[in-house]
This record gives C-alpha cells, structure tokens and sequence, in this order.
C-alpha cells in the first residue's frame, strides 16, 4: 500500500510538471513585469498640473469664478475632471515599479508641498476669522502687549473672533499658536511655519517608527498616507494651529519611545504604576 501510494504521488507530480510547461506563459499571474511612467503619462502629468495652474490663476485674479456660469471656467473644470478621469485610468490598467525612496526625504517632500498648496490655494494669508485672530495676537505679542486699545469705532471695526471689553480688544484664543507664529511674523514669513511644522511631523512619526524597528518600506507608506492627505497639506499651507497640535504630539510619542528604548523600561508602566 505505501509504495502504491508513492507510486500514485509521482504520477500526479508528473502531471503537474507536464501542464506547466503545456501551459501558456501569458497565463500566469506574474508575467507581466511591472511598468514605470511612460513619455504619455508625463505628458498627461504635465496637462493636468497646467490647468490647475491656470485654474489656481483664475481664483487669483477673479475671486467670484468659482461657482459661475461662464463657459470658461465650465470648460475647464470638465478638462480637470477628464483629466483626473484618465490619468486615474491609466494607474489601474498597469502595474507600476514605484521608485526606491528613503523615507528620511519624504518629511521634505511633504513641506514642499504644503508651500505649493499654499499658494496655489491662497492660503497663505489669513482666510478665516480664526486665522486673522491668531496673527492679530501674534502682532500684539510682538508690540509687547497681551491686548490692544479699543478702536474709535467698535461697531465699524467689529471682527470675527476678535473681541472689544472693559476698554481692551483681544483675541479669543490662547497665546500658544500666535506665540509660535510671532517669530515669523516678525520677518514676514508667516507661511513658512505650518510647512516646517509638517516635516517636524513627518520626521517624529518616522523617528517614532524606527525606534519601535518598522521596516523601512512599512515606514514610507506610513509616512505617505499621513504627509500625502488633504487635510495634512490644506493645513500645512495655512496659518491654522493644527499642525502645531500634531507635531507636538507625534514629537512627545517620538521621544517617549527614545526612553523606552534607552532605558527599556516604559514611561506609560511608570505612570501606571503610580497612579492609586
């Protein structure tokens, strides 16, 4: 019975070795060799960052555009949209060979591109009521003073979270962003702080990664899938307290698994052991 059973094994064997060299070699699943981007897609690459260009142009010189009627900018937005359509298109029909990159230099690609949304999106100047009132503070704090006089005419110069009382106009928010922001502000270079901000993200989260030892290319997509989304590049290319609050997080994770793993014992198993 076993060398039955041997017998019955080899013979099924052969058989599979036979269909595989029967079988064709554009059947098997990984024959296709991955692709790099072709002449055509950097060419549709090319297209589509020059109607956002000349899109970013128009919000530019003519603010009221946006949400208009005039065949312009209804063609245009198709064109984006046709675009954004094929390009996605052409993504999903190849496999693609993504280039080797340390995920040290993603942190600085990620700022880089929190200045080009900042000023293709124009938010590199106060926008809302929120950022006004952080630069209001921060000029206040540069002129040495935690409020300013009242103006002649409250009613007329009344502003979104800025508040006139008892004699003193003021922000309604605490000095710890404008305190940051001040800096800047003092040398005109305000919209360079959320992006400096964002590589101080990106370079905490992926300290943070190599001390837990992730592997590097689980480091880059990590990485990627925080620096590369909107929220992260809107408010990297803006004046809002956001990105303070995430740096400052992701540094104090950084350095606590710095200790765990210079002393190896853990700051949280200390803070638990003393809590009643």
């Amino acid at each position: 019975m076993i060398l039955t059973a041997l017998a019955d094994g080899e013979t099924q064997t052969v058989r599979l070795r036979a269909a595989d060299r029967l079988m064709p070699q554009s059947a098997s699943p990984t024959s296709v060799p991955p692709r790099g981007p072709t002449a055509g897609d950097a060419l549709l690459f090319v297209a589509l960052f020059g109607l956002a260009l000349i899109e970013a142009a128009f919000q530019t010189l003519r603010p009221t555009i946006i949400g208009s009627t005039q065949p312009l900018t209804g063609a245009l937005h198709i064109a984006i949209a046709l675009l954004l359509l094929r390009v996605s298109l052409a993504a999903a029909e190849r496999a693609w060979r993504l280039p080797r990159c340390s995920p040290a230099v993603l942190p600085w690609l990620a700022g880089a591109l929190c200045l080009l949304t900042g000023w293709l999106a124009g938010t590199f100047w106060p926008n809302s009521g929120d950022e006004h009132s952080y630069t209001f503070l921060a000029d206040t704090l540069l002129a040495g003073r935690f409020s300013n006089p009242p103006p002649p005419d409250p009613e007329l110069f009344r502003l979104f979270r800025v508040f006139t009382a008892h004699g003193h106009t003021f922000s309604q928010y605490p000095p710890g962003w404008p305190l940051v922001l001040a800096p800047f502000r003092a040398f005109g270079l305000d919209w360079l702080a959320n992006p400096l901000l964002t590589v101080l993200l990106g370079a905490s989260l992926l300290g943070a990664m190599r001390r837990l030892r992730i592997e590097p290319p689980v480091q880059a997509g990590a990485l990627v899938l925080v620096l590369a989304s909107p929220f992260v590049l809107f408010n990297g290319g803006s004046l809002f307290s956001h990105m303070l609050s995430a740096a400052a997080a992701a540094t104090i994770v950084w350095q606590q698994r710095s200790v765990s793993a210079t002393t190896g014992r853990s700051p949280e198993m200390r803070y638990r052991r003393r809590r009643p």
